[in-house]
């Protein structure tokens, strides 16, 4: 899904409240750096479930999502692996 970011993380002690907002600065920055369309975010929250948000569609990068996006995964380092579901099929077998 090419036009998709994928937010993942885990928060302690954060109020329900301050933990979305937080969340939505996550999604806006990830999706102006990654300059994508679309974002899903799954954050477990103290152990006692998750808070899961997706993006509204058509959402346009702010200045403040530009800027959050440089902060936030500046200096992360991305790598693409192909994912194999099935082995290999071998051409011996009858």
């Amino acid at each position: 899904m090419p036009d998709w970011v994928y937010v993942v993380g885990a928060a302690k002690s954060i109020h329900q409240a301050d933990l979305l907002s937080r969340t939505m600065v996550l999604m806006g920055g990830a999706m102006s750096y990654y300059e994508k369309t679309k974002c899903l975010a799954v954050v477990a929250r103290d152990n006692a479930g998750y808070e899961v948000a997706l993006s509204r569609p058509g959402v346009r990068p702010t200045s403040g999502h530009v800027e959050a996006g440089k902060r936030l995964f500046g200096d992360l380092r991305i790598t693409s692996t192909p994912l194999h579901f099935l082995p290999p099929q071998r051409r011996d077998v009858c």
